[in-house]
């Protein structure tokens, strides 16, 4: 997989995540004040998994935020260590002339 690709691969987590964020948030806006039909209302029953589904979500995002230093860090620490282990004298052009 390269730059170019995974690039896109997160530009679209991160749309896909804001349109779902923005979905749940318009029916929050739009049915907060609807004619409730008591304990078993089917709107407040969604509203109630909206939230949930929202506050998930925020907390998804927040971890993906806080990792994502951490595994980019760590996945180049192991390409420098890749490249020390492969060093050789050859590829080093170390001249052995006394």
């Amino acid at each position: 997989m390269n730059k170019a690709h995974r690039f896109f691969l997160s530009q679209t987590c991160a749309f896909i995540i804001a349109v779902l964020l923005l979905s749940l948030l318009s029916f929050d806006f739009f049915h907060a004040d609807h004619d409730c039909s008591g304990t078993d209302c089917p709107i407040c029953a969604v509203i109630h998994i909206a939230h949930n589904a929202r506050l998930s979500l925020c907390a998804s995002a927040g971890f993906a935020a806080v990792c994502a230093p951490v595994l980019f860090s760590a996945s180049t620490q192991k390409k420098e260590t890749k490249n020390v282990l492969l060093r050789t004298l050859i590829t080093d052009k170390v001249k052995l002339s006394f």
